[in-house]
């Protein structure tokens, strides 16, 4: 999976999984507390921004394929099911950044 491809997914489950639980938890009978709740009114909704955090691991890969010389011995060299050679390089970097969202609330007034 890529970065986009995880980064999307992650901020979609969280945004579709507050929503979810909201309505199944308003939908019980004699369910008690709330999920998410903004304390005051809409207007004041944005002082509850949340912060997701990422830390990830990101591999960059460069793979070259083919019967041909692999040379210098800084690539790994696997032989794959097609009997072809293959070599590679990679790189491994830390990325940490956070994301600001505002879940579904449940407005509470006061």
């Amino acid at each position: 999976m890529n970065l986009k491809d995880f980064v999307r997914t992650t901020l979609l489950e969280i945004m579709e999984g507050v929503a979810s639980a909201q309505q199944e938890w308003n939908s019980r009978p004699n369910s008690k507390g709330v999920i998410n709740p903004v304390f005051g009114s809409v207007q004041e909704a944005h002082k509850y921004t949340r912060t997701v955090k990422f830390d990830v691991a990101v591999t960059v890969s460069e793979a070259k394929e083919g019967s041909g010389n692999a040379g210098l011995k800084i690539w790994s060299v696997e032989l794959g099911a097609s009997g072809a050679l293959s070599s590679g390089n990679s790189t491994v970097s830390r990325v940490e950044f956070e994301i600001p969202v505002n879940p579904a609330a449940l407005i509470v007034e006061s």
